[in-house]
This record gives structure tokens, sequence and C-alpha cells, in this order.
């Protein structure tokens, strides 16, 4: 049974990694945006 999870993990792996990528990726967009608009009003 446990070679079956590492199989799914493989399997997944690099699915999590690149949804991980996303997400840091979306974060920074937002404080970046976020930033120059207290540039902006400030």
């Amino acid at each position: 049974m446990l070679h079956l999870y590492g199989y799914v993990a493989i399997m997944y792996l690099p699915f999590l990694k690149a949804y991980e990528k996303q997400l840091l990726d979306q974060e920074a967009a937002e404080e970046e945006k976020q930033a120059t608009s207290e540039v902006a009003t400030a």
C-alpha cells in the first residue's frame, strides 16, 4: 500500500510545486499593487 502513496506523491509533486509558485507569484503581485497604490496616495 505504501508504494501507492509514493506513486501518487510523485505524480502530484510537480502540480503542487507549480500551484505553490502560482500562489507566491499572486501574493507578490498583490503586494506590488498595494505598494504602488500607497505611493500614489502618499
